[in-house]
């Protein structure tokens, strides 16, 4: 109960995600993600994980919540969120990692 409150109220404090700056892969449309995932690119591969935990870092630094990716691999966070992607291309990718963190992530 407390974790599902925990992901509303922080949900409802960062709902602007549109308004905060981004840089490199968050920048980029979901449907790249994909089109990067289905070419075997290694090098995007791995940047895209690291722009995830870096966000990660941002937020749990923001709400003082520990390392939320202590129990993730790196596949289990790059395949939440590929998944994601496939199902929302026009998405930004940005958009589609902070959905993952404040509802399956955080839940």
């Amino acid at each position: 109960m407390f974790k599902t409150l925990l992901a509303i109220v922080l949900f409802t404090l960062s709902a602007n995600a549109y308004g905060q700056t981004a840089f490199g892969y968050g920048t980029r449309d979901c449907g790249e993600m994909v089109e990067d995932d289905r070419a075997g690119q290694e090098l995007d591969r791995f940047s895209y994980i690291s722009w995830i935990h870096g966000f990660l870092t941002r937020v749990s630094a923001e709400y003082g919540l520990g390392d939320l990716a202590a129990d993730l691999s790196n596949d289990e966070m790059y395949l939440s969120v590929l998944t994601l992607c496939e199902q929302q291309p026009d998405r930004l990718f940005v958009s589609a990692v902070e959905y993952w963190i404040f509802t399956d992530l955080l839940n």
